[in-house]
Formats: C-alpha cells, sequence, structure tokens
C-alpha cells in the first residue's frame, strides 16, 4: 500500500517526505486507528547508485503488478508511472506543487549546472504524474487549491494536514532569566525560495543586543548569504541542526524568522509555535492559510526588524503565546493517519 524507498519507513529516516512515510506507515499500523485489512510497504529494491534514486524508483516502480493491491498510495513526489495497475485505486500525497508554478525557485544547494537542471525536471514530471491519479492527499489548503488549479477534479483532492512530533510538545524549561543577547533563530535550508537573505537584511536594522542564529546544511547558498552579511558578527551560520538538538536549539532562540517566499505547509512554523517562540514570516510567501493563523507579517526587511525590537522590548504577549502552542499541538500524526484511512475508504467505495 505504501510506496517509497526502503528507508523511507525507518524510524529517524530523516524530514520531509522519509519522516512523512515513517509517521504514517506507524500511525496507521496503530490497531487503534488501522481499520484495513493488511498495510504493506512496497519499496523499491533496485540499487539506488545504479541510476540514482530517481530513476530506480520510475523503473521498479513502472514495472510493478499492482493489481493485488486495492489501494496504492505514493507517499513522495518521486515520478511515479504504474502501468501494470490491475483495478487498485492511486493516492498521491502532494506536499507541494511548486515545481509546476514556478521553475525557478526549485533548486539544490549545489548551484547551477546539470544536477540542478536535472532536479527541477524529475520534480516537474513528479509532480504532473500526480494529477493523472485516481485521488490526492494534499498536505495543506493551499496545495489543494494548487491541484484544483491545475486541473485536478475538486471532489477527488483532500486536504490532510501532516503532524508534529510530540517531542515538540514536551514542557518547556527555558530559563526566563535576564540576558543580555536577544537571539533570533532560523532553522531550514539555504536555498533560493527559503528567502533567508530577508533576514539578514533585517539583521542590518535592529540594534547591537539582537543576534540571528541561522541552522541549515552548508552549500552554495550559504557561500552567497554569508558575503551578505559582510562585517555583521551577529549573523552567524550554526551548520547542521541535527535532529537529536533540535528542541535545544529550539528553546535556544528568543523569535523564530521564516521568510520563506513558498511552502506547501511549513511545519518549521508549528515547531517554533510548539515551543512558545513567536514566528515572523513575510507577508507575501505563500504559505497556507492553516500554518500561518498566529504569525507575525514582515512586510519588508525593516518591519521584521521593527516586529523584533518591540519583542525584544515588550515581550510576547502570552495569552497569544498559549494559543499558538495549543494550536500548533492540534497537528498530530495520529489525526493525519485516521483522515488519511477515511481517504482510503472512501476510494474503495
Amino acid at each position: 500500500m505504501g510506496l517509497g524507498l526502503p528507508d523511507d519507513f525507518d524510524d529517524a529516516a530523516g524530514s520531509g517526505i522519509k519522516k512523512y512515510s515513517y509517521e504514517l506507515f506507524r500511525n496507521l499500523s496503530d490497531r487503534s486507528i488501522n481499520r484495513v485489512a493488511e498495510i504493506t510497504k512496497l519499496k523499491t529494491t533496485i540499487p539506488t547508485n545504479v541510476f540514482g534514486f530517481v530513476p530506480s524508483f520510475m523503473l521498479q516502480n513502472s514495472l510493478r503488478y499492482f493489481g493485488d493491491f486495492d489501494i496504492v498510495h505514493s507517499l513522495g513526489q518521486r515520478p511515479f508511472i504504474p502501468l501494470n495497475r490491475g483495478k487498485a485505486k492511486i493516492i498521491a500525497t502532494a506536499h507541494d506543487f511548486l515545481p509546476l508554478l514556478d521553475q525557478s525557485l526549485v533548486t539544490l544547494d549545489v548551484g547551477p549546472g546539470l544536477k540542478n537542471s536535472l532536479y527541477g525536471r524529475l520534480s516537474q514530471l513528479g509532480m504532473s504524474q500526480i494529477l493523472g491519479f485516481d485521488y490526492i492527499s494534499a498536505d495543506s489548503i493551499q496545495t489543494r487549491a494548487e491541484a484544483i488549479e491545475l486541473g485536478f477534479d475538486p471532489k477527488k483532492v483532500f486536504v490532510i494536514n501532516i503532524g508534529l512530533d510530540a517531542k515538540y510538545s514536551k514542557s518547556i524549561k527555558k530559563s526566563k532569566a535576564e540576558v543580555a543577547m536577544f537571539v533570533v533563530g532560523y532553522v531550514g535550508s539555504f536555498t533560493g525560495h527559503k528567502n533567508v537573505e530577508f533576514a539578514i537584511k533585517a539583521a542590518k536594522h535592529v540594534g547591537r543586543n539582537v543576534e540571528f542564529n541561522l541552522w541549515g546544511n552548508c552549500g552554495k547558498e550559504r557561500q552567497r548569504l554569508t558575503v551578505l552579511s559582510g562585517s555583521n558578527k551577529r549573523v552567524k551560520f550554526m551548520g547542521f541542526a541535527p535532529d537529536d538538538k533540535i528542541v535545544q536549539i529550539y528553546d535556544s532562540f528568543d523569535a523564530f524568522v521564516f521568510p520563506s517566499l513558498y511552502e506547501g505547509f511549513g511545519l518549521p512554523i508549528l515547531e517554533a509555535q510548539a515551543r512558545g517562540l513567536p514566528v515572523i514570516i513575510y507577508k507575501n510567501g505563500r504559505i497556507s492559510g492553516e500554518v500561518r493563523k498566529y504569525c507575525f507579517e514582515a512586510e519588508d526587511e525593516a518591519h521584521m526588524a521593527q516586529i523584533i525590537e518591540n519583542l525584544r522590548e515588550n515581550g510576547y504577549n502570552e495569552k497569544r503565546r498559549k494559543m499558538a502552542m495549543a494550536y500548533a499541538g492540534s497537528f498530530t500524526w495520529k489525526k493525519c493517519a485516521k483522515e488519511t484511512l477515511k481517504l482510503y475508504q472512501r476510494a474503495m467505495q
């Protein structure tokens, strides 16, 4: 039933699609939720180093016979062409449709070149194939609207929000003692659509007692952003954020910035809010309404700096903080699994 790569279903497999695949399968396998006869992992077994993970995924699963299954759920957005599907219903999860909407924002953090171009084209193919399936599970209201805009039947695309790991909802033990430095944090990649330069430019408008800690992988884009930050020593590139330290990293911040131009969902926003942090986004960024609900929205870099200074001076409204924390905690993997099961049941009617 669940279609993915071998390590997509492994604990601690990572973030993004791998995290989604693992958590959905784990929660669907919970007998308090599961009302289907059997849930099977359909994993690509051709070694990925032969063709690369996307081409090998395409090759094996295009040739596979799916007629023994009632439902096949493609969990990622890798190109999948089921030539021998039999009577199986094909469901795909759409995390976003960025490659079909704005190819210029689809990049790997490796700079221009053949690898980056191939990645973009394969991403487009994967998205296009989704539009030909029987049903779509969309991560957000925004992604559902995009699927409909691209021509998918509105009656067959359903919003099923992804979940927040329970570790983000554990008690906050952050010290309330006065500290000299107000720390503004970011966690994510440095690829173009993340718009991290927006935060770096905002840093030029804040006082000396505000520091920006930017967590993410190294890459070509980071090199450019380092040059952009210039001599501003209060903009610090912290390196990769390990999953076993991620809660402590969030707790080291006083505020969280996420100036992305586009998100299919925007899970880091909810992670930060679950830790009691005020979150500032770019007002004109395409982030779905259910995720941006309790965010501060900056119109430009100077406005972001103004919001940061106000938070530093006056603090974060306690009522708003508690509402945002409770709201973020309402996005659970169990709820995601229950809604996915309802979609399976609908597909079998």
